[in-house]
This record gives C-alpha cells, structure tokens and sequence, in this order.
C-alpha cells in the first residue's frame, strides 16, 4: 500500500485501523501513531467521520521536507555517539559521496 506507486490516489480513504492492524501484524497503537506520524508529515488527513483517513495530495517537495524533519527528529533523539556514528555514516553512502568528499 503506498500513496507515492500511485496505488492509494489523493481523495481516496486508507483502510480501517483494524484492517491496517491486520495488514501490517501489527497492533492499534502502532498503527495510530503512523497515522498521527502521516498526519504531521501532511500525507493524510485523520477525520473524525466515517471515511476515516483520507490520503492528501503532496507534491514530492512537500513530501521530502517532511522526510526530513521526521529524520532531523530521529537523529535527536538518538541515545549515544556511536548511533549517531552510524546514521551519519548511512547518509554519507545514500548521499553525494563525491560531493561531500570533495567539499563541494
């Protein structure tokens, strides 16, 4: 299931918790705070009335910002050097390697 292949459209309702629940082997909890986490990323939009969560239409510049903001958070968040070690280590190889090595 994903909103950027083009398989849930802008307008178009996600699952039920519980069938999410079920998709994903995973329980309630987990999947309302994806939700919530969707949500401030401005990917879907939680209603309150029967539809449910609705996807949102994002432009893929809306949709890297937020990316980068929920890894601006993890990376806070992370508990010790060596992780941080690690994170930094994992950008560098997706990255521009030749542009960071060389400083441009």
């Amino acid at each position: 299931m994903a909103i950027f292949d083009g398989e849930l459209k802008s307008g178009e309702s996600l699952p039920s918790e519980r069938e999410l629940c079920k998709i994903f082997c995973v329980g309630r909890q987990a999947i309302r705070e994806a939700l919530r986490t969707l949500s401030v990323m401005g990917l879907v939009e939680i209603t309150s009335d029967a539809k449910g969560s609705v996807v949102k239409e994002v432009g893929i510049t809306q949709y890297m910002e937020a990316v980068r903001e929920q890894l601006s958070l993890l990376y806070r968040a992370m508990e010790n050097h060596a992780e941080k070690q690690k994170f930094d280590a994992c950008i560098l190889v997706g990255g521009d390697r030749e542009r960071t090595l060389s400083g441009g």
